[in-house]
């Protein structure tokens, strides 16, 4: 190419860019379409099969199960969450199979922005009292206060002692005392820890104690009341910087947002985000639904690894972090999460009524929340499998390039050109070189072929071999006279390299 360059053959340069391009246009073509996602969405809305109703009495203590199995699993080992429950919410149930994609497709899906019935447990927990210090010998086993508001400590029971007939026992002034004589259940060793006082909590008046009161009665309300408690206990027995925890915990129902995976029905939690962001919970919607004990009953099988789990389990944080007014947000808040999860599970594992078969109770048992169980779950169903075959912009340009350069050049080599005629063969490889000399008639004249054999045993030099022969290459046969001075066979052409003898005088010699 660069001969022909610098010899100024235009017409062949020409014709070898145009042979030279014309690979690239198999690399270029290979990249002109690729397969794409072309997602496709459409608004639907789903009836609920699944609800809960806690008012039915069905079930009374729920302590014991796999629940608070689920909660330990999900925060020592960081399990993913059963289906139907995510964090500290236990959602309404739909029929996935229900849903489906584009051409009957049900793999590859998600329900995006779906709003669907949901429960949540809020344990509700207040600052009742904080303590700087307990240094008096007298009160560093005991804490004695006032009962909340709202809590209306019932008589003394016939069972209980009294070292005074005067004393009163309508409950109107009647103290909670909360003893700390036992070991904290969760303590380090610098000494802070977390301690749960309910089962330690007793009526006390004028030296009149009642321990026969369950902590689901001890405001004469019938709902749950527990009391937490965080602080420093030094070496010689006595407390500092205690915050006591007052909870009264109820379910409440609400409508949130999430993207479920189908048919899975799985929480999408994107990367690098938090479980808890990935439901959005419109809490103008939050409506009151059950504060029965049974519901919101705390895991009384292990109180001790239950606290553990606000130190050790997925979010925990060290003791100290919990001790100290200014740290009291962080108590109260890592103890409801932690309450939370539990009792979604709970939820979950005891409560949830089929709609489908009239078991989901009606308005009068759970009140307002049980209309949650007649709204339907709007969301978009995203059908991520749908491909199309998009064209490459920027192959297309190349291609474009590669085409119009080759039409140029072909038009160049053709105008400059023009008498040349194209080879039917192309002489490129040592292959196609050797086809051209394939069938030559010079090759089956028995003349010929003797003469060679005797110039070879006379060990002749090989450039003498075929003097007085003429070799042309081009069209042979119709009327061409070949080395054996016969004709071709009639209809029968080819093309490629022959001889014909030349017969000249004065001993000169063949082309």
């Amino acid at each position: 190419m660069f001969h022909a360059a610098r010899k100024r053959q235009i017409a062949l340069l020409a014709s070898m860019l145009t042979a030279l391009m014309a690979p690239a246009l198999t690399i270029v073509t290979s990249g002109l379409y690729t397969p794409t996602p072309i997602p496709w969405s459409q608004d639907i809305a789903l009836d609920v099969t699944g609800w809960f109703h806690i008012g039915d009495g069905k079930v009374r203590d729920v302590s014991l199960g796999g629940d608070y199995d689920f909660l330990s699993l999900i925060e020592y080992t960081n399990m993913t969450y059963p289906q139907w429950t995510h964090g500290q919410y236990a959602f309404s149930t739909f029929n996935p199979a229900t849903i489906h994609g584009t051409n009957g497709n049900d793999t590859a899906l998600t329900l995006a922005a779906a709003r669907l019935p949901a429960t949540r447990a809020n344990m509700n927990c207040t600052l009742t009292h904080y303590f700087p210090h307990l240094n008096d010998s007298a009160r560093t086993q005991d804490i004695l206060v006032d009962p909340p508001a709202g809590c209306h400590p019932p008589p003394l029971s016939s069972s209980s002692s009294s070292s005074s007939s005067s004393a009163n026992t309508n409950g109107t002034d009647r103290q909670l005392r909360f003893s700390l004589a036992s070991p904290p259940t969760t303590i380090d060793a610098d000494g802070y820890f977390v301690n749960d006082l309910t089962e330690y909590g007793m009526l006390y008046s004028s030296g009149i104690a009642s321990e026969d009161l369950i902590p689901a009665a001890v405001c004469g309300d019938d709902r749950s009341h527990f009391w937490y408690l965080s602080g420093h206990r030094r070496d010689n027995g006595t407390h500092d910087s205690l915050s006591l925890l007052h909870c009264t915990p109820y379910i409440e129902a609400l409508v949130v947002g999430a993207n479920f995976s189908l048919p899975g029905v799985e929480v999408i939690v994107e990367e690098g985000e938090e479980d808890e962001a990935a439901v959005v919970p419109d809490e103008d919607s939050a409506v009151f639904m059950s504060a029965a004990p049974n519901a919101t009953a705390r895991p009384w099988n292990d109180v001790g690894q239950f606290l553990s789990l606000l130190v050790n389990g997925t979010g925990g944080m060290p003791l100290r972090e919990f001790v100290g007014r200014e740290n009291v947000d962080g108590f109260r808040g890592r103890v409801e999460e932690l309450y939370g999860i539990y009792i979604a599970q709970v939820l979950h594992t005891y409560y949830r009524r089929s709609t489908l078969e009239g078991d989901a109770g009606g308005v009068g048992d759970d009140g307002v929340a049980a209309q949650f169980a007649a709204e339907p779950i709007n969301g978009t169903v995203v059908d991520g499998a749908r491909m199309r075959l998009v064209q490459n912009a920027v192959s297309t340009r190349i291609l474009e390039g590669l085409l119009a350069a080759m039409l140029v050049c072909g038009a160049v080599a053709c105008v400059l050109e023009g008498r040349t005629r194209i080879l039917p063969k192309d002489p490129g490889s040592i292959a196609a070189k050797m086809s051209l000399f394939a069938d030559g008639e010079v090759w089956r004249d028995r003349e010929v072929v003797e003469e060679v054999r005797e110039e070879e045993r006379g060990e002749r030099r090989r450039e003498n071999l075929f003097k007085g022969w003429a070799f042309r290459m081009g069209w042979w046969g119709e009327g061409e006279e070949s080395a054996g001075g016969g004709n071709a066979e009639a209809g029968k052409r080819r093309f490629g390299v022959d001889a014909t003898r030349v017969y000249v005088d004065n001993g000169s010699s063949g082309v």
